[in-house]
């Protein structure tokens, strides 16, 4: 008899977890199926599905699994927003701002596997509490012993390994919850999140990619983070921190100035395109500020 290939622990429990969450929400589905009965209504499952609470626990759930579940929620969003049902938009767009943070345990045993067990040694300062998630990391604020502001992004743990199974549960969810329009075929969505993700998940390169962008940028309005390579590794990446308001608050400000920030962006969108060859930012308006 062919002996079957254990599954990894990490990957029970994110099943586990997965079978948690249908069971919640099937019996919401069964309970709110019972109020109807005395008023002779009725319903379909996709509809009680769509309510409000069963929306969250969906969302809630698909959350914890961080990158995948907000990448997809992403591209589905931005590449096939506009035909998609309200209810799936609504939790397409609490994916993409509801990234929970590591706990604290999870949070130093990355930093003391990349940095060692005195890797505070240099700090002056470093919150624990982040102050910024991201699909695949959160960042947080550090000070060098000289009191240099830092802004440190921290990979989650294990995302890396779990991307391609994450990514195959985020869809399972969806294509179970009926809220997918059949017509709508995901599976080059799911390749291409697979291959973003694995590609972000790479620390070493990004930080490459900010100093090739560095040299190519030739617009002086914008200001750019700095890499500290002494201190980044594959899934830490530090730089120098950069205030500002975000950049859609730019609307509350005066006329002429807005002009000049849409038009300062456009131009960089061209630039990256045809002159630089090199697409640094992307669509999400959480990687621009404005100062």
């Amino acid at each position: 008899m062919k002996k079957e290939k254990p599954v990894p622990i990490s990957r029970l429990s994110r099943l586990t977890s997965l079978g948690s969450l249908v069971s919640k929400v099937a019996g919401n589905i069964l309970v709110d199926s019972a109020k109807q009965w005395p008023t002779g209504r009725s319903t379909t499952v996709k509809e009680l599905l769509v309510q409000p609470k069963n929306i969250e626990h969906l969302a809630d759930k698909l959350s914890e699994l961080r990158g995948a579940a907000m990448k997809v929620g992403q591209i589905l969003s931005m590449d096939a927003g506009d035909l998609l049902p309200p209810a799936l938009s609504q939790l397409l767009d609490k994916l993409r701002s509801n990234a929970l943070p590591m706990p604290h345990k999870q949070l130093i045993q990355v930093l003391e596997a990349e940095w060692g067990e005195n890797w505070l040694n240099g700090f002056g300062y470093f919150n624990l509490r982040p102050f910024a998630s991201a699909s695949i990391g959160q960042v947080h604020i550090a000070h060098r012993d000289n009191g240099e502001k830092l802004a440190v992004k921290v990979q989650y743990k294990g995302v890396a390994k779990a991307i391609s199974s994450d990514v195959d549960n985020v869809a399972l969810l969806l294509k179970m919850s009926g809220l997918l329009p059949k017509h709508i075929n995901i599976e080059p969505l799911l390749e291409e999140a697979k291959a973003q993700l694995l590609m972000e998940a790479d620390y070493i390169q990004e930080a490459a990619f900010i100093n090739e962008y560095r040299d190519v940028l030739s617009d002086q309005i914008f200001v750019l983070p700095e890499v500290d390579s002494d201190l980044s590794t594959q899934a830490i990446l530090v730089m120098n921190f950069i205030d500002g308001m975000p950049i859609d608050e730019v609307e509350t400000l005066d006329q002429a100035l807005k002009i000049k920030v849409v038009a300062s962006l456009i131009a960089l969108f061209f630039d990256e395109l045809f002159s630089y060859q090199l697409m640094q930012t992307d669509p999400n308006f959480a990687n621009y500020l404005f100062q």
